[in-house]
């Protein structure tokens, strides 16, 4: 990570891959710390409206949903669809 420093939107891709293979393997809280620490960065760098923020939203949502937590996976899926929303409207 001593190339691109902690904040650089690779080192959240590495980071969301990891989470989206942690879950496939069973492995969910640790898949969510992943997509926390995506999240973060992804956030740091291009701010809260971007479509790659509302992909580990609906990530997240997924890991919840696998996990049974049904209220948790919606408050995930609704923040990405609120930020898709934002970014293209309603129409798109």
């Amino acid at each position: 990570m001593s190339v691109y420093g902690q904040e650089h939107l690779l080192i959240a891709a590495g980071y969301q891959n990891t989470g989206t293979v942690l879950n496939l393997m069973g492995k969910s809280e640790e898949a969510l710390e992943m997509f926390s620490k995506a999240l973060e960065i992804r956030i740091s760098i291009v701010g809260e409206d971007h479509p790659d923020v509302a992909a580990i939203h609906v990530n997240m949502g997924i890991v919840y949903q696998t996990q049974g937590k049904y209220e948790e996976a919606l408050v995930e899926m609704m923040k990405g669809l609120d930020v898709l929303v934002s970014v293209h409207g309603n129409e798109h």
